[in-house]
Order: structure tokens, then C-alpha cells, then sequence
């Protein structure tokens, strides 16, 4: 079985088998592959990351992202195409559910990674390191 949320979480395990998650991705590959582009290019996934928190405007993502009008521009607008993005009233954007699953996802999936569980045991160490000389200093 597959399991919901952080890999090993017993309590929540899914309905579905791995053949049917196989199945349902190899019926919408398309449209999944689709979506996994536009998020896998680095300022759309910027652009999708500021949105999750509130709709902006495009000032805002301007001057959030640093990216040219032009640029800004493509990259909603091709958000928008692929349904991620959405713009409810004229000069504000705001994330759709679509793409806030699929950021979901890619945080939970990243947050089991070996790579990640090492650079956090990193970061720890340091930590643990800063303070233990800290500590020394004022004494």
C-alpha cells in the first residue's frame, strides 16, 4: 500500500494499490507531464511558491521574483494554461488546488529523502556547535 502523507505513517494508509497510482498516472501521463514541466522550470516554481501563502499582484511577484514584465508575463501566462495558476479578478493571481497538491506532494516527497534527513543532521550539528562555543565564551 501507499501511504498518505510521511512515508512510514501507518495510520494513514491509502485506498489505493501501487498498480492502480500506475494505472491512473499512465492514463493522464499528458496532462501529469504537462504539469511536472511548468513546475519543474525554476521561476514558475518561485512564482507557484510566494502564491501558496495569498494571491498577489503582478507587482508583488514582480518584486518578489525579481523577473522582468515580459518574463513575469510567459511565466503566468503559461501557468495559467496549464491550470495552475488563476486570475480571479483583473491583476491578481492566486494558486489553484491542482498546484498546491503537486507542491504538496513534492514537499513530502523531499522531506523523506535521504539527502534532506543528512543536510538537517547538518544543520543540527552546526547548531549544536554555535552553541556549545557560545557557551564556553561567556563563561
Amino acid at each position: 500500500m501507499i501511504y498518505n502523507g510521511r512515508i512510514g505513517d501507518e495510520n494513514m494508509v491509502s485506498e489505493k494499490s501501487k498498480e492502480e497510482y500506475q494505472k491512473s498516472i499512465l492514463k493522464s501521463f499528458e496532462e501529469i507531464k504537462k504539469i511536472v514541466k511548468m513546475i519543474g522550470e525554476e521561476n514558475r516554481l518561485r512564482i507557484l511558491t510566494y502564491l501558496l501563502t495569498e494571491p498577489l499582484t503582478f507587482q508583488a511577484i514582480t518584486e518578489k521574483t525579481k523577473l522582468g514584465r515580459t518574463a513575469l508575463s510567459n511565466h503566468l501566462n503559461k501557468l495559467k494554461e496549464a491550470g495552475l495558476v488563476e486570475k480571479p479578478h483583473h491583476g491578481l493571481y492566486e494558486i489553484t488546488k491542482t498546484a498546491e497538491g503537486f507542491l504538496e506532494a513534492i514537499e513530502n516527497a523531499y522531506s523523506e529523502t535521504e539527502e534532506n534527513k543528512k543536510t538537517e543532521e547538518e544543520r543540527m550539528q552546526r547548531y549544536q556547535l554555535s552553541e556549545s562555543f557560545l557557551k564556553r565564551k561567556r563563561k
